[in-house]
């Protein structure tokens, strides 16, 4: 009888943990000022073909970004194997935002709770100070 009770308490222990790492909310924000006009960083993001050069993690890219379309990422893990992505293209707003829906599922996800994710091209002031233009 006590090693039923103990089977039962460890399966309901592994449950919640289960449970707990698929439905875990975590977020990750990060903001950069790049001292470039808004048209040159969005034809940067535009070309998948070269999202490897300034996206480690990013093995490739394929697809052209459209609203309703998909993008075709292999995302490299720390260990070297990669994974295959396929998000939705939620929004599309050229020279201002590219917003996704997808990822893999208990691990990363894009625009599963938060309204905006993606990129955001936001013109600066101090990146035009930064970069001689006025």
């Amino acid at each position: 009888m006590l090693t039923s009770k103990w089977a039962v308490g460890a399966l309901l222990a592994i449950a919640i943990l289960v449970a707990l790492a698929l439905t875990g909310k975590k977020t990750v924000y990060v903001e950069r000022v790049i001292a470039f006009p808004a048209e040159a960083i969005w034809a940067v993001l535009m070309d998948t073909s070269r999202y490897r050069e300034w996206n480690p993690i990013l093995v490739s890219a394929e697809g052209g970004f459209e609203r309703g379309g998909t993008i075709r990422y292999q995302m490299k893990a720390g260990d070297g194997t990669t994974t295959l992505v396929e998000p939705l293209v939620r929004r599309l707003e050229a020279e201002r935002e590219i917003n996704q829906l997808g990822g893999m599922c208990g691990v990363l996800s894009w625009n599963k709770w938060r309204r905006s994710s993606g990129w955001l091209v936001v013109p600066s002031v101090s990146a035009a100070c930064h970069s001689g233009a006025s």
